[in-house]
């Protein structure tokens, strides 16, 4: 196991290394300048060229990918060409709202997805199978941004329950914080929670078939033990790689989500990079997001051992 992980862990550091590498020429491939966005159209050549020297974006490409990868070795992300402020504190800053976002979400996506994924593998082909079914199907459709203005429109204009956008920090004010974070937390936690459903339901379907539960019902145990000791445990590595999945992607940041409830996470660190051409600001966004999926995924198949002791890795 410690062999494995070791695998593992050398594996994402070039994966990330690999990804950081292909954001970093990407965005200089890509048609637009920061001088000119910084200048507008208006500044003449002799500006744009000093402001360029002064960026180091006059440099041959190499240098400033060499330069680039020493300094973020030493965790050194560059300052924001467009923000003048040092990237490593911007993301900082953004962490906090992401982090708890994306925990509320997977919560709510898990307690949303368990219950009637596991009645629906008891039920299957029942009236009350199809029904989840739908349901499922339904949330799958749904868009996050319909779903985000549908929840704001009923629980914060017409019964006025909940705000309807803005942040509060949960370590200021918890439980402005937390209230805040409510329906954006819905709102992604319910598409996600769709795509779990149908992987619980498949999961228990599977694993009920299996010989040993037929044993463990020949035994004498209850029903209630046999599919929460013995199936659903099983059943849930596949959904324990979907979860491990779904974290890494609201990790990353949910750029739609955080627009529309004006919350200040990383996605929207990440666009405002994109759109403004602030290079370090990008690679700084991508490197954290593919190290925070690296680990994800690190931590999914450790759990695979507790689901499964018979699991081993070589």
């Amino acid at each position: 196991m410690k062999a494995y992980i070791a695998q593992r862990l050398l594996a994402s550091i070039f994966v990330v290394f690999m990804v950081a590498t292909a954001v970093f020429f990407i965005m200089r491939v890509l048609p637009g300048d920061p001088a000119a966005v910084m200048l507008s159209t208006e500044a003449t050549p002799e500006t744009l060229a000093t402001l360029r020297r002064q960026l180091g974006l006059d440099l041959p490409i190499h240098v400033q990918y060499w330069d680039w990868l020493i300094a973020v070795t030493l965790l050194d992300f560059g300052e924001s060409i467009i923000l003048n402020e040092d990237v490593l504190s911007l993301m900082l800053q953004r962490l906090p709202v992401t982090i708890p976002l994306a925990i509320l979400a997977m919560t709510v996506a898990t307690l949303i997805a368990i219950p009637p994924g596991v009645a629906s593998a008891l039920r299957r082909n029942t009236k009350s199978d199809i029904a989840i079914s739908l349901g499922a199907f339904g949330g799958l459709s749904i868009p996050d941004f319909w779903l985000s203005i549908l929840l704001i429109l009923v629980f914060s204009l017409y019964l006025d329950l909940l705000p309807p956008g803005g942040y509060v920090s949960i370590f200021d004010d918890p439980g402005e914080g937390l209230k805040r974070l409510i329906l954006p937390s819905v709102a992604l936690g319910a598409s996600y929670a769709a795509a779990l459903t149908r992987m619980v339901r498949s999961g228990m379907l599977e694993v009920l078939g299996q010989d040993y539960i037929r044993t463990a019902r020949s035994k004498g145990l209850t029903e209630r033990v046999v599919i929460w000791r013995h199936a659903f445990k099983n059943a849930l590595i596949p959904v324990v790689t979907v979860m491990g999945i779904q974290i890494g992607v609201l990790l990353g940041g949910t750029v739609v989500i955080e627009e529309i409830f004006s919350l200040p996470g990383l996605g929207s660190l990440l666009l405002n990079g994109v759109h403004r051409r602030d290079f370090p600001v990008v690679q700084a966004c991508v490197l954290i997001i593919a190290v925070m999926f690296s680990v994800a995924n690190l931590v999914t198949d450790i759990v695979y051992i507790y689901l499964n002791p018979r699991i081993h890795y070589v």
